[in-house]
């Protein structure tokens, strides 16, 4: 019998309340304005990989449920055609989020990026997902480090454990052979609003 996995992308699991409390003194990178709001915001490209040679691409999957819902102008593509989902935790269980709309991306402030859509998974749309190329939007990270040219922005600010999980329905075993994570200073020339403790960030391999 085949069994149902769900595997949390744990690059993305954060609790944002933690890091709320961590860059209001030391913030100094030029904000939108003096009552930003902290956001979470990162490049990731995951691959995911069974033993039985079935890929999941997300980037692939989120860029065409995206062009879905656009062309039939719908909110139902990414949770219907692809294993990709956000969750957030509640207690002990983690919980799916709904999607509340596709709009262009903004930041915490609500500073929007022209011409890049993302699925909003809140109300305000202070959690959302957004597939980028790096031909086409202009990422500025806060070390000087170089995201993949192809990519999925996360971004989140608010008081949950967040993630960006991937529904698989076969047995095996699961790998990640390829895949980066890096924290994302601006998008599009728009100011992302977050800063570590040491207002640094760093570039990391996933792992699974």
């Amino acid at each position: 019998m085949t069994k149902r996995i769900i595997s949390l992308i744990l690059i993305f699991v954060l609790t944002l309340s933690a890091f709320a409390g961590c860059g209001q003194n030391n913030a100094k990178v030029n904000l939108n304005n003096n009552k930003s709001k902290q956001q979470f915001v990162v490049s990731i490209n995951p691959i995911l990989a069974l033993d039985s040679g079935t890929n999941f691409i997300a980037f692939n999957d989120v860029k065409n449920a995206i062009s879905s819902d656009k062309n039939n102008a719908t909110l139902t593509a990414l949770l219907d055609s692809t294993p990709w989902t956000w969750a957030y935790k509640k207690g002990e269980d983690w919980k799916q989020r709904g999607i509340y709309g596709l709009d262009k991306w903004h930041n915490g402030d609500k500073y929007s990026s022209d011409n890049l859509s993302a699925y909003s998974f809140s109300d305000n749309g202070s959690i959302s997902l957004m597939p980028y190329s790096t031909t086409a939007t202009k990422l500025v990270t806060f070390n000087g480090e170089t995201p993949t040219n192809v990519g999925l922005l996360l971004s989140a600010s608010g008081k949950e454990e967040e993630a960006f999980c991937c529904k698989i329905s076969e047995s095996g075993t699961l790998t990640i052979p390829e895949g980066k994570i890096t924290a994302i200073k601006s998008v599009g020339g728009v100011n992302a609003t977050f800063l570590s403790d040491d207002n640094k960030s760093s570039s990391n391999i996933l792992s699974p």
